[in-house]
């Protein structure tokens, strides 16, 4: 079984709109508290932590979200 190296955790369901990669035990995170346009925000929030690693979102193994 392949081991688990990348997760994508998202997360909208309360004033923060946050997103988390851990890629090869190293964590990095976007954030936003205070308003409720997550939406507007999101996909931005995802592409930041991606490129902050140097991948792609074909290198995540897993998603999360809340």
């Amino acid at each position: 079984m392949k081991q688990m190296k990348t997760l994508l955790a998202i997360d909208t369901s309360g004033d923060y709109c946050s997103v988390g990669l851990r890629h090869n035990d190293v964590f990095y995170i976007e954030q936003k508290a205070g308003f409720r346009q997550h939406a507007k925000i999101i996909l931005s929030f995802v592409q930041s932590v991606l490129n902050q690693a140097a991948l792609s979102l074909a290198d995540v193994d897993c998603i999360a979200f809340g």
